[in-house]
């Protein structure tokens, strides 16, 4: 007669799950790989804290299905409709204005589509470190900027922070200056926009993006004649 095989318990348990995940819906060690993003999005920027993105859709056209592994941040630059479908939800519909952030703490698989004739433009920030998060203080419906001064004074900022990111949305009127962080390193621009720091001369176009590294914190110049609105993001 044979021997009869000896499985320590712990043994037997590992494998009964095996056996288990074999007969079951799919192995539970061979889960689906998530989808890449495909070539709608852009690296533009990346170290131990952040991943960041350009999304460009144009018209009527829609990301393929992906599935983000990090919270992160979204902000849009142009001023159209999309419409975002989660796998197994319905879609959410939403009309975007230039400057509108949100946060998505849970991030799920979905698809986004441009559902506007001009082109959607947007801004990702993938936070990789892990974060603490409060599930009822979520609402994708609301801007992640709670304020926004317009035209009511000619030099203002509206900040938020999640863990290691923080990002500044402002507006400064000609002439005016202030003072940013040597942390950042993302300048989104909302309008065209003239501005000097560090002896340097910055001219961009509305819902241009610059990846930017100083040395240290420096102070930024308006030097248009017009109020110049931008979005500076910070890691």
């Amino acid at each position: 007669m044979e021997p009869m095989s000896y499985y320590h318990p712990a043994e037997r348990l590992r494998v009964l799950g095996l056996a288990l995940g074999l007969l079951g819906c799919g192995t539970p060690f061979l889960a689906a790989a998530c989808p890449e993003l495909d070539t709608h999005f852009q690296k533009i920027f990346e170290n131990d804290s952040a991943r960041v993105f350009t999304l460009q859709l144009d018209r009527l056209e829609s990301t393929s299905s992906y599935c983000p592994q990090h919270p992160y941040f979204y902000v849009v630059t142009s001023d159209t409709r999309t419409l975002d479908t989660k796998t197994g939800y319905a879609g959410w519909s939403h009309d975007w204005h230039s400057g509108e952030a949100r946060f998505v703490a849970e991030p799920k698989e979905h698809v986004i589509r441009n559902e506007s004739a001009t082109t959607h433009r947007a801004v990702v920030v993938e936070i990789l470190p892990k974060l603490e998060f409060n599930p009822l203080s979520q609402n994708y419906e609301t801007d992640d900027f709670t304020a926004d001064l317009g035209s009511a004074k000619p030099t203002w900022s509206v900040s938020v922070v999640h863990g290691p990111m923080s990002a500044l949305k402002t507006q400064l009127g000609p002439s005016d200056s202030m003072n940013l962080s040597g942390r950042t390193r993302v300048l989104i621009a909302l309008t065209d926009l003239n501005l000097t720091w560090a002896g340097e001369d910055i001219h961009l176009s509305q819902q241009d993006v610059k990846v930017i590294s100083p040395s240290s914190d420096f102070a930024i110049t308006n030097n248009g004649r017009f109020p110049a609105r931008f979005i500076t993001i910070a890691f």
